[in-house]
């Protein structure tokens, strides 16, 4: 079984904020759902988020971009994982992703 769990979809006008690009508690929403979904994969058990932390923001993530959120747990104890994730997007017209996001979350099973 993969310690990897990637997401792919394309930001839509309800991620939008008032500078007209994604907010950024939809990258917050896309951390933890991707976190979730790693831990919960690799545990194959139930597992909740109980903290997240050193989220940095490089830069925006445009409406309309194709976003990538990749998540891999880094680290597993008797009751807790690490997942480290981290998230790109590109514009729809070029092949390469650009790093915006990075994160780091800690799930319970």
């Amino acid at each position: 079984m993969s310690n990897k769990t990637i997401f792919q979809f394309i930001s839509e006008p309800g991620d939008v904020n008032y500078g007209g690009n994604v907010h950024g508690g939809s990258v917050m929403k896309w951390i933890d759902q991707a976190g979730y979904a790693c831990a919960s994969s690799w545990s194959s058990s139930y597992c909740v988020t109980v903290y997240v932390g050193g989220i940095r923001f490089f830069s925006p993530i445009k409406i309309g971009h194709i976003v990538k959120v990749e998540a891999e747990v880094i680290y597993t104890g008797k009751s807790s994982m690490h997942i480290a994730i981290n998230v790109f997007s590109r514009n729809i017209k070029r092949k390469e992703f650009e790093k915006k996001h990075i994160a780091s979350s800690f799930l319970w099973q």
